[in-house]
């Protein structure tokens, strides 16, 4: 049996488009995760004004989803404070636990647009 001789069109877009998607799972921060967090801590945040609540917001950049508040209060509110005998009322944490199912389903569904973008020709 003699060897095939082939040509595979296409292969240097493949790769060319293979690299782009690995780079962009690399820095994938999905907004949908952010959000979906962000929700959920402002439903369970302490609302004696609702000013907590209301703070909460979610940023992406490279490879990172920051959810949090602005406030000076509000790490005191999430940890508690020995200092000032402030018991702890978790509300960023719960939010985060709660939401990974959702969470992994947004990570899911950007992977897979990146994903379809990679192409042969």
């Amino acid at each position: 049996m003699t060897g095939a001789e082939f040509t595979l069109e296409g292969a240097d877009a493949f790769a060319s488009s293979l690299d782009a998607a690995a780079r962009d799972l690399e820095v994938m921060a999905p907004e949908d995760a952010g959000r979906i967090v962000a929700q959920r801590a402002s439903v369970g945040a302490p609302k004696l004004t609702g000013t907590l609540a209301r703070s909460i917001t979610a940023q992406t950049a490279p490879a990172t989803v920051l959810v949090g508040s602005d406030l000076e209060y509000a790490p005191v509110q999430e940890f508690g404070s020995g200092a000032h005998n402030i018991t702890a009322q978790p509300y960023l944490i719960p939010a985060l636990e709660n939401s990974a199912a959702q969470v992994l389903e947004a990570y899911t569904a950007e992977a897979d647009k990146v994903m379809a973008q990679v192409h042969g020709t």
